[in-house]
């Protein structure tokens, strides 16, 4: 008879009973382990045993249940036996019981368990010895000592684990209800094996008097990976800098994980810390081109791991600043040993830098600073630390300038100092955005994702027949909850806005709205295209629009749009991976005297609103397109209609997204202009990241915050915005922080319309009558590219309009704008009369490009 190793594969799931075929026994079935709660394995009797010997075995128990061991007593050494009991579950106690069975005398079995001594006299009948400190869950190890009456060999010795009920069934001792003395085997007829781990035990078999050893593998019920779920915090971050150090946590994963396995998975090399505990962190590389870094963690315990989840970092060539002179690698500063005591200088960010210093012997504190030329934030400055610090950073430096650091320690100690130089930034920028260098070209689809909070849902769309508003609507309603709806790759249409709400107006109406719509995730932009199709529009929306009037104030909005989306701070929009296009709609051919007075012309297609984010929804939009997803008639209400509308948002994030005015090809070869970019109002932060803007019809970048009392921030960062009309970008009534760094703008649109003389890179303006001039607003505009082909006297300046009698103005340029150039340099204003300044105005007046900035106040 041979001993049969048992697999995964080969042992049931479900605590059913395995029978195997005789293997050269002479009656009976062979000895299986198998896995289950209360498993079992039955038959006519076998002239066998299995003695462990002194190998180590696990045994999990869970409530309600019990496993066992059992040997001889000849095969007990002074050794003793150890097992490993592990407990899971959450019974309020367990009991540990030694039985004696047969004619011997035990005299005593002595338990250590969780580092306690336990001794209990046995004499023929079962014991309980309950150690009352193992807790949940946790494993322990429990030593077997047994002083036995040799006279007689069938004697055994076990141990078990119960519950706090004590409840037995399936009778203790059955397996050895039929020993043979002095052959020293036992007919089992019921072996009850509990739930044990994957173990190797030494097994003896006696057949025929014949002793025959093998080993073979107990196989139990594993620790299924579906215990663990990994969880990294925080998520990825856009644009890190060389020298950032990244740290992620694991801490927040469930099923009370003891081993973490942090790898990485994609991206430049890079070295993780600690990539065996709870947190991990790496130094963002220098890298020569954009770049992504994806993390990956599994948690688990020492037999089974959770399925990985992954962050991914960009790191973003463009932010490494770089040495004047030396050898030293990218994203670093000169370092200097200066005496007994070090100071050296690290770069954090592209606009920062760390002075560290070693510790000196009886300092109570430390004098450190910087030199600097400009009084407006960038030098000098001077601080104390405390005695226990080591580091300070200075935040706010420029490009192109040598800074002096040093460090005194405190009192009558010997200053040390470094001294660093920054370089200037290259002219040419890779954010000159085009056809030929997209912003939302993409690598990998996990970049779509990369910025999304944990825990977001993703269902995909629901196959089937029907038309594409109803899969997903379907889709959405099946969940029951917040979801972002995966699409794949191919064209989604849309053809008509369904109403809204219960007001019944027919102009409240959109492709789609549900409120467990969180977002849409595509296979990429120029895979999966959501599209409003052509003559979408009902009888009764054209009639509603023919009514509608126009004006900076009082002028009704046609709230009519491509999308709805909702959500909250903690389930915010999710846009990534997809072109939202609209086609021409059915022609409105009349309006009112008050819309015409404005500019409207007749006939013309009608008008709609493109993606609109309900009011105070937050969002995260990234690798999106949009191409004219609506379409406008005016430069101001009621058809006033960008790509992408939001309004008193706690956060909007853009990043790595077209947004064209423009038809799409795909319906008009020609390209005619359609719609605005971007609308924002009353924001409470705003950002466009990594982003191209560009060919408006009647609108901009549009900010507008005349309704609410809000003090915002709006940020545009490495990107372009070319092709507008008026301006490239206005914030009207606005007194939030304006923050522009490193972006290309163009005056260059070549639509007759824009030569009225009022064409600006920024347009600071009053709208009507409520909050028209708010205080308090501040621009910053940090290096960048600023162009003007329509008007060659005044190109390379950057162009404001600003109203003489606004706060911008009054409140003093000083105060309100700080504009710097690539040098580093804070640019004075320079306001012309005539527009656009012609250049020997702008010569004799000794202003050029570098120093000055033009502002028109008129």
């Amino acid at each position: 008879m041979a001993i049969k190793e048992f697999t995964s594969e080969g042992v049931p799931t479900d605590g059913t009973q395995l029978t195997l075929a005789n293997e050269g026994a002479a009656s009976g079935t062979a000895i299986a382990i198998v896995k289950g709660t209360g498993a079992s394995i039955t038959g006519t009797a076998v002239p066998a045993e299995v003695i462990m010997g002194t190998k180590s075995v696990k045994i999990d128990v869970a409530s309600g249940s019990y496993g066992y061991l059992s040997w001889p007593e000849s095969s007990l050494t002074a050794a003793g036996f150890r097992a490993y009991l592990r407990l899971e579950d959450t019974a309020t106690s367990y009991s540990i019981i030694g039985m004696g069975n047969g004619s011997g005398t035990l005299a005593k079995v002595i338990l250590l368990a969780n580092g306690h001594l336990y001794a209990q006299d046995l004499t023929g009948s079962v014991t309980y010895i309950t150690p009352a400190a193992l807790t949940f869950p946790g494993i322990y190890a429990i030593d077997l000592v047994a002083q036995v009456d040799t006279a007689n060999t069938n004697g055994r010795i076990m141990f078990a684990v119960y519950d706090a009920d004590g409840d037995l069934t399936g009778g203790m001792n059955a397996p050895f209800d039929s020993t043979t003395a002095n052959t020293g085997s036992a007919a089992i007829t019921s072996l009850n094996v509990g739930k044990f781990e994957p173990t190797q035990v030494d097994a003896t078999m006696i057949i025929d008097n014949i002793k025959r050893t093998d080993t073979f593998t107990l196989i139990g019920p594993q620790a299924s990976s579906a215990a663990y779920t990994a969880v990294i915090s925080p998520t990825g971050q856009l644009g890190l800098n060389a020298g950032q150090l990244r740290t992620f946590s694991a801490a927040n994963s469930t099923g009370s994980p003891t081993v973490y396995e942090w790898t990485q998975t994609a991206g430049p090399a890079i070295a993780l810390s600690n990539d065996d505990s709870v947190t991990t962190s790496y130094l963002v590389p220098a890298t020569k081109a954009n770049a992504s870094v994806t993390v990956q963690l599994k948690v688990g315990n020492n037999s089974s791991l959770s399925a990985p989840v992954s962050v991914t970092d960009t790191i973003d060539k463009h932010a490494i600043w770089y040495m004047k002179s030396g050898t030293l690698t990218p994203g670093t500063f000169r370092r200097q040993t200066l005496g007994a005591t070090t100071v050296t200088a690290t770069n954090v960010t592209t606009d920062s830098v760390t002075l560290n210093w070693t510790g000196v012997t009886g300092a109570s504190s430390y004098l450190t600073g910087r030199n600097g030329s400009d009084s407006n934030g960038n030098g000098p400055y001077e601080t104390t630390d405390s005695s226990s610090s080591r580091s300070r950073t200075f935040i706010n430096l420029l490009p192109d300038t040598t800074y002096t650091l040093y460090c005194t320690p405190k009192p009558g100690g010997v200053k040390k100092s470094i001294t660093i130089t920054t370089a200037a930034l290259p002219q040419t920028q890779s954010w000159d955005w085009s056809d030929s260098n997209l912003p939302w070209e993409y690598s990998s689809t996990s970049v779509f994702t990369s910025n999304w909070p944990a825990g977001t849902t993703i269902v995909d769309l629901q196959t089937g027949s029907g038309s594409f508003y109803d899969r997903l609507r379907a889709t959405v309603i099946a969940a029951n909850k917040r979801v972002v709806v995966r699409l794949p790759a191919g064209v989604h249409s849309f053809s008509s806005f369904v109403v809204a709400g219960t007001t019944g107006g027919p102009t409240y109406a959109f492709g789609f709205w549900h409120p467990n719509l969180q977002g849409l995730l595509g296979q990429g932009p120029d895979q999966t295209f959501v599209q409003m199709n052509a003559n979408s529009v009902s009888q009764a929306q054209l009639d509603k629009m023919k009514t509608m009037e126009a004006g900076p104030e009082g002028g009704t909005i046609n709230h009519m749009g491509f999308m709805r989306l909702d959500g909250t701070s903690a389930s915010p929009v999710l846009l990534a991976g997809l072109t939202f296009r609209a086609d021409d709609q059915n022609i409105l051919t009349d309006g009112t005297a008050s819309t015409k007075s404005y500019g409207a012309f007749y006939p013309d297609v009608a008008p709609f609103q493109g993606i609109v984010l309900f009011g105070g929804t937050p969002g995260i939009v990234q690798y999106v397109r949009f191409q004219a997803a609506a379409h406008a008639k005016l430069g101001l209400p009621p058809f006033e209609h960008s790509n992408f509308n939001t309004q008193l948002s706690t956060s909007i994030v853009i990043s790595h997204c077209e947004m064209d005015g423009r038809l799409s090809p795909v319906f008009d070869s020609t390209r005619p202009r359609r719609c605005g970019r971007l609308m924002a109002n009353n924001e409470i932060s705003h950002k466009v990241i990594d982003s191209w803007l560009h060919d408006a019809l009647y609108t901009r970048y549009a900010a507008n915050d005349q309704n609410r009392d809000t003090f915002g921030t709006y940020e545009l960062t490495r990107s372009k915005l070319d092709h507008f009309n008026p301006s490239c970008a206005g914030w009207e009534s606005c007194a939030a922080t304006i923050n522009i760094t490193d972006c290309i703008m163009e005056i260059n649109n070549p639509n007759p319309s824009s030569a009225t003389g009022n064409v600006f890179h920024l347009s600071l303006t009053p709208v009507g009558a409520n909050r028209p001039n708010p205080q308090g607003g501040r621009l910053n505009v940090t290096r960048g590219v600023f162009t003007s082909p329509k008007y060659p006297s005044v190109d390379g300046y950057l162009t404001i309009r600003a109203i003489a009698s606004m706060h911008w103005v009054t409140d003093g340029y000083s105060n309100t704008m700080r504009i710097y150039g690539s040098n580093g340099q804070r640019k004075t204003p320079y306001v012309v009369g005539a527009w656009p300044a012609s250049a020997s105005t702008l010569a004799s007046a000794g202003v050029d490009p570098d120093t000055h900035f033009l502002v028109r106040t008129t």
